[in-house]
């Protein structure tokens, strides 16, 4: 039982980790078409 939650909690942090990385590209694509719009 504690493998199947170390596993979980694995895959929580690494969904996390992707959803902070989304929300990076997001601002930065933004930011880049802002920028175009110069």
């Amino acid at each position: 039982a504690m493998q199947k939650l170390l596993e979980h909690s694995d895959i929580y942090k690494i969904k996390i980790d992707w959803k902070k990385e989304e929300i990076k590209f997001n601002a930065f694509k933004r930011w880049i078409d802002l920028w175009a719009q110069e």
